[in-house]
């Protein structure tokens, strides 16, 4: 049997057992594929699948899991920095949870950030693929988790009233950034920052919003 039968084979199973684990992977339906190493991005949470790959495959796939290439669990590009964001509250936009937020370690929801906006203005955001962006953070402030998956590349404008409110949705994700924590960010108190595109040159950060990671 082939490298590329067998391999084949693993993934349609793990398609089949852990739909959610693969984020990037050579399509199980080709016929036959011959350039080695075969790239494969994972979930954060799907260290067990990770494991078993390399354990199968070693050389022969390159894997990343979550923000991190694994087993080396060295990171695929620098944590992005929030210091050059001007804080949205001093431009008179507010943000907050529209309810308590609990995210399980590893894995990523869609919630909604509610943005207010207190100028008399109106204020027009944009947001790739219908969420803005966004990044988890430490007490301190440290940029330590976001979402690594897949992106759509469309466009989407929201447009916030003056002295009004507007619910948007964002995708918030749990992936570490901080190779001493793990793959996945641990269970604890973390907070979520809003990166809020307003216009064409302009990106404003949000105040800070604790939300919990579970186990």
């Amino acid at each position: 049997m082939s490298t590329w039968t067998e391999l084949r084979a693993t993934l349609l199973r793990v398609v089949d057992e852990h739909p959610d684990a693969l984020h990037v992977y050579p399509g199980p339906s080709t016929a036959a594929r011959h350039d080695e190493p075969w790239e494969i991005h994972l979930a954060a949470w799907a260290l067990d699948v990770a494991a078993d790959l390399h354990e199968r495959f070693g050389d022969a796939v390159e894997l990343k899991v979550g923000a991190m290439h694994y087993p080396q669990q060295r990171l695929r590009r620098p944590p992005p920095s929030l210091k050059e964001l001007v804080p949205a509250e001093s431009c008179g936009i507010r943000t907050r949870l529209p309810r308590p937020l609990a995210i399980a370690s590893g894995h990523g929801v869609r919630c909604e950030v509610v943005i207010g906006n207190g100028t008399s203005d109106r204020v027009v955001l944009s947001a790739t693929g219908g969420l803005l962006g966004s990044v988890v953070t430490d007490d301190e402030g440290e940029v330590s988790a976001e979402d690594t998956g897949p992106t759509q590349s469309s466009l989407v404008t929201f447009g916030v009233e003056p002295h009004t409110e507007l619910a948007v949705p964002t995708w918030v994700g749990t992936e570490s950034l901080r190779p001493e924590l793990g793959y996945a960010l641990p269970a604890g108190r973390w907070w979520l920052v809003a990166c809020l595109d307003v216009g064409e040159t302009a990106t404003l950060r949000s105040s800070a919003m604790p939300f919990t990671i579970t186990p």
